[in-house]
């Protein structure tokens, strides 16, 4: 319930630009990911309503465009990569999942190497973590 209080700020955060690239910025942007991580590994409470749920999706997903980043491949393995799984794991609802799988998939569709194989990283995770529930989103996933 505390982070209610947090929410909108640290969401600001993930939206906001890193030209030029802050080794502080950075550093906060690490533990906000952090943060959202811990939100939905430890939400007992359901704290991630749809209208949340929405608000965090494409902030989230949209990190893993942030190649400006120095150390990108260390933040997304690090941070985005495990927030993004535990956000998967946390809606447990494939109305939820669907949205979610789009917008990564999307990211495969970057010209940057990188980028394709972190959301390809990302993908890979859902279907390692949830298993046989995630397969239905199979046929979509396939286009890509």
């Amino acid at each position: 319930p505390y982070y209610f209080y947090s929410f909108d700020h640290a969401l600001f955060l993930l939206t906001k630009s890193l030209v030029p690239a802050d080794a502080g910025f950075i550093s906060l942007l690490c533990l906000v990911i952090s943060s959202f991580e811990k939100l939905f590994l430890y939400d007992s409470e359901a704290f991630l309503s749809k209208d949340r749920f929405e608000k965090v999706l494409n902030p989230l997903v949209d990190q893993i465009d942030r190649f400006q980043i120095p150390n990108y491949q260390e933040v997304m393995d690090k941070h985005v990569v495990p927030c993004l799984k535990q956000l998967a794991v946390n809606v447990a609802n494939e109305a939820f999942w669907k949205p979610l799988n789009f917008n990564v998939l999307q990211k495969t569709r970057n010209s940057n190497p990188n980028i394709r194989a972190t959301a390809v990283k990302v993908i890979h995770t859902f279907y390692e973590v949830l298993g046989e529930q995630f397969i239905g989103l199979l046929p979509e996933s396939i286009q890509y």
